[in-house]
């Protein structure tokens, strides 16, 4: 089952970029100047398993510089299966502390509704679907233009949704396809219209844009304290398949 997670991790690391990438003895050491801890943390995914105590002192030592050369907190992605097998351990031992544990879910779209309601549908990445997005998330100008860049580096299918009511965009949320699976990410309604079920319904139509194109997956990662995020995709039937946190321990000059 260990390489079925790992194969999941690659995706989520392909579906949502980072502006740049360094690969570390089997480690994946991610950048994007800050904006989310997805694309600014070490992945530690590969390596022989044979890592000895100087070895993996010496590499978290390297991550750390490197991160603090841009200004950058160091943080780690932790995941049941990271090599080597105790480094969480090491990180709690070091000052890491835990933050953003959060939960790795799958769904099958054979059995999944058709939305009710109809979402706007972008295949590229414009002005109109980003501004609308970075105001639901209160994204500042600097992490709005970081998302540009990052998604627009990316060749993967994307749909980028919106979806309306009376003219006024209540929530958005964007769709990207590997091999047979839509990853989401950016899913948010305007705080004023939430629990009305726009967010379902915005999901919905992400999720039948997925399967018309060959998708039989659905995956998504989701925050725990996130109660309401939880509670729409335990609606629609996700399952967690695993679950994974960071480590993070602020860099000092």
């Amino acid at each position: 089952m260990v390489p079925m997670y790992k194969h999941m991790e690659e995706m989520t690391l392909n579906t949502w970029p980072a502006l740049e990438t360094v690969l570390r003895k089997g480690w994946i050491v991610r950048y994007a100047d800050g904006y989310t801890k997805r694309a600014n943390s070490v992945s530690p995914l590969y390596g022989t398993g044979l890592f000895d105590a100087d070895e993996v002192e010496e590499l978290i030592r390297v991550c750390e510089s490197c991160y603090r050369q841009r200004g950058l907190d160091t943080v780690f992605k932790l995941t049941p299966f990271v090599v080597p097998d105790n480094l969480d351990r090491l990180l709690d031992e070091k000052g890491y502390r835990v933050v953003d544990e959060s939960s790795v879910r799958l769904l099958h779209l054979d059995n999944v509704p058709k939305p009710a309601v109809a979402a706007k549908r972008q295949e590229a990445l414009n002005d109109e679907w980003l501004y609308n997005m970075a105001r639901l998330n209160r994204l500042s100008d600097k992490n709005m233009k970081i998302t540009r860049q990052m998604l627009g580096r990316s060749t993967l299918p994307k749909g980028f949704f919106t979806l309306y009511e009376e003219d006024i965009p209540v929530a958005c949320g964007l769709g990207v396809i590997q091999d047979e699976y839509v990853c989401l990410y950016d899913i948010v309604t305007d705080a004023g219209y939430r629990r009305r079920g726009f967010g379902e319904q915005l999901v919905l139509n992400i999720l039948d844009w997925g399967k018309s194109i060959g998708a039989h997956y659905s995956l998504l990662q989701v925050v725990q304290q996130n109660e309401a995020a939880v509670h729409l995709y335990d609606k629609l039937g996700y399952i967690e398949i695993y679950k994974y946190w960071y480590r993070a321990k602020p860099n000092r000059t």
